[in-house]
């Protein structure tokens, strides 16, 4: 099976912000109703103190969604050529646990 893999500009491309409005919105209510799995975000800060790695794992068995936000923060990137934020989410087919797609995660969050 193949894997997508969606940089900031296909992101974009495929979530629209007017179509990620429904969908959020319906992840929200599942979240309250009972019917997703949110844990707390787990994050690791690097012997550096102020840099981080962070994990934020979701599964929302309804609509067969199952994945993991994956981030650094590196402050130290402000005023460089690099975001202080880079990451991936993965999402996860829930029946077998094949990868389905490698999204980036800055363009994910500006949405």
């Amino acid at each position: 099976m193949p894997v997508l893999i969606a940089n900031q500009e296909l992101v974009t491309e495929l979530l629209p912000m007017d179509e990620c409005i429904p969908a959020v919105e319906k992840a929200l209510r599942m979240l309250a109703a009972g019917e997703a799995v949110l844990p707390v975000r787990s994050r690791m800060t690097l012997p550096d103190g102020r840099s981080l790695l962070g994990l934020m794992p979701a599964c929302l068995p309804g609509l067969h969604g199952l994945g993991v936000k994956a981030i650094t923060v590196f402050p130290a990137n402000l005023g460089t050529e690099l975001d202080s934020h880079q990451g991936v989410v993965l999402v996860f087919d829930d029946e077998r646990g094949l990868l389905q797609a490698v999204v980036d995660a800055s363009a994910v969050t500006a949405i």
